[in-house]
C-alpha cells in the first residue's frame, strides 16, 4: 500500500537549530587539530530546486513524498499550523542567520504567512501575511478565535474573530515569557493540553484562557525545542543531545498538589538510542573533528540537533504507527520513527528499521527542523532549507571555516 507523506518544502532557515551544541568554551577557540582526518574529504553542496531536492530522499517503504510549498510563497519557516478552514499557517524567522556572524539578528523581518490551495491541486498558491515586523518568531499555535504567536522575549495573542486574515488587535499575555537565552534556547511549543492549558519546552509556564482573561500558572520545566502528545495526554520532548523525553502522567495529574515535586514522573527517557543513519557526509557540524561524532565515512553517528518530536495520531497510515514518535535530526539530514511501548509505569522506544531512518535525504541543506499533522492525516514536514543552522553564539572555528570553504552561508531565504 502507497501512503502520501506530503512534505512542507517550505522557505530556508530555522530558528533553532542552534541546537547542534553548546557554547563555544575557551578550550575549543584555542584547540589546535581541528582538521577533518585526511580521509574524510567533503563533497559539494550545492543549492537545489525543490524539484531537485525531492529526488534526494530515501522514504521507508510503502511512502512517498510530496512538494506543498516552496520560496518565494515563504522564506525560513519554523512551524506550521493549521485552521478549521484547512489554511496553512506558517511562522517565518526570517532574521536568523542571514549571514555567518548573524548581523540583524534582531530585525523586524519575521512574519506569519496563511497558505490556502486555491485550485484543489494540493499545492500551495496563495499567501497572506497575517503578521509582519516580528522579532525571530519561534512559535505560534492557531488558538479560538486568533492566534499565539511568541516572539523574541514576549508571548501575544492576535484575535481575527471573523477569520479574514486581518488582526484586530495584538494582546501581550507576557512580557517576560522568554527572559534570556539565545534562541534556541527560548521557550517555544505552544501545545494545548488535554486539561486545556498550553504548554511550551523550555519553560516552567503554563496558560490558559479563561472568561476572556489569560491566566498563568507554573509547571515543570521539560525539553527544549518541540513538544507533543499522545492520546493520553502525556507530554513528549526532547533536548539535542537525546531524542525524546516524556512525562510518565498527563500534566494535570502532576500538579494537584502545589507542595507535591514530581522527580521520577517527569523528564522520563523514552530511549537511551541516540543513533541516526545519514546517508551523506554530514561534516559541517560542530567540533566534526572530534573523535566519536562521525564515522570514517564522514557521517554523523548520534543526534546533535535532535528536536520537534511528533506523536503520529492522524489515521492516515497503517494503524501500526498510531502513538509512534517522530523526531528531526537537522544535522543528519534524517528523520526518525520510534516505536513508543507501555512498560509497567514507564514509556520505552525503540528505532523503527535497523541501521536506518524514516527519511533521509542526500541534500546537506534539507534541514528538517518541525513535524506537523495535517487534516488529512498525513504527516508534514518543515525544511528550512539552507547550508547554516548554528546559531552566531555557537559558532567555533571549525564550523566557520568549514561553511565558509564550502560556501554554505549562502543561498538563504529558501525553505520548503
Amino acid at each position: 500500500m502507497q501512503h502520501d507523506l506530503p512534505r512542507l518544502f517550505l522557505p530556508a532557515a530555522c530558528c533553532f537549530i542552534q541546537l547542534l551544541s553548546s557554547p563555544v568554551s575557551a578550550q575549543e577557540k584555542y584547540e589546535t587539530h581541528t582538521d577533518l582526518p585526511s580521509n574524510i574529504q567533503p563533497t559539494p553542496s550545492p543549492a537545489r530546486t525543490p524539484q531537485e531536492a525531492l529526488e534526494s530522499f530515501q522514504l521507508a517503504d510503502g511512502f512517498s513524498i510530496e512538494l506543498v510549498a516552496s520560496e518565494p510563497l515563504i522564506e525560513d519557516p519554523v512551524l506550521i499550523d493549521w485552521d478549521m478552514q484547512g489554511r496553512l499557517w506558517v511562522c517565518e524567522m526570517r532574521g536568523f542567520m542571514t549571514d555567518i556572524d548573524a548581523t540583524d539578528q534582531f530585525a523586524k523581518v519575521g512574519r506569519i504567512s496563511v497558505l490556502e490551495d486555491t485550485n484543489g491541486d494540493g499545492k500551495m498558491d496563495k499567501a497572506t501575511r497575517f503578521l509582519e515586523d516580528l522579532v525571530l518568531p519561534r512559535a505560534m499555535r492557531v488558538f479560538q478565535e486568533g492566534l499565539l504567536v511568541a516572539e523574541h522575549d514576549k508571548l501575544w495573542f492576535v484575535p481575527d474573530a471573523d477569520g479574514n486574515l486581518v488582526p484586530e488587535d495584538k494582546i501581550l499575555i507576557d512580557a517576560e515569557y522568554a527572559t534570556s537565552g539565545s534562541v534556541e534556547h527560548r521557550p517555544n511549543g505552544l501545545l494545548l493540553g488535554l486539561d486545556n492549558w498550553i504548554y511550551n519546552s523550555r519553560s516552567n509556564k503554563r496558560y490558559k484562557r479563561k472568561d476572556g482573561e489569560w491566566i498563568t500558572d507554573a509547571t515543570e520545566n521539560r525539553g527544549q525545542w518541540g513538544i507533543t502528545m499522545d492520546d493520553y495526554g502525556r507530554l513528549f520532548y526532547n533536548f539535542h543531545w537525546s531524542q525524546l523525553h516524556c512525562d510518565i502522567a498527563p500534566p494535570d495529574a502532576l500538579t494537584r498538589n502545589p507542595n507535591f515535586k514530581p522527580k521520577l514522573s517527569v523528564n522520563a527517557t523514552v530511549s537511551n538510542d541516540q543513533l541516526v543513519f545519514p546517508i551523506r557526509m554530514n561534516t559541517a557540524v560542530n567540533r566534526g573533528y572530534r573523535p566519536g561524532v562521525l564515522d570514517n565515512e564522514g557521517k554523523l553517528l548520534k543526534f546533535a540537533s535532535a528536536c520537534s518530536p511528533w506523536i503520529y495520531r492522524g489515521g492516515a497510515f497503517p494503524s501500526t504507527f498510531n502513538g509512534n514518535a517522530f523526531v528531526c535530526a537537522p544535522g543528519a539530514n534524517t528523520i526518525k520513527r520510534n516505536l513508543i511501548f507501555d512498560k509497567g509505569i514507564t514509556v520505552s522506544g525503540i528505532n523503527a528499521y535497523p541501521d536506518r531512518d524514516f527519511l533521509a535525504s542526500t541534500d546537506e541543506r534539507f534541514r528538517p527542523v518541525s513535524l506537523s499533522g495535517g487534516p488529512d492525516g498525513a504527516l508534514y514536514v518543515v525544511d528550512m532549507y539552507r547550508g547554516i543552522i548554528q546559531q552566531a553564539d555557537f559558532m567555533t572555528p571549525f564550523l566557520r571555516r568549514e561553511s565558509e570553504r564550502r560556501k554554505l552561508e549562502q543561498p538563504i531565504h529558501l525553505g520548503r
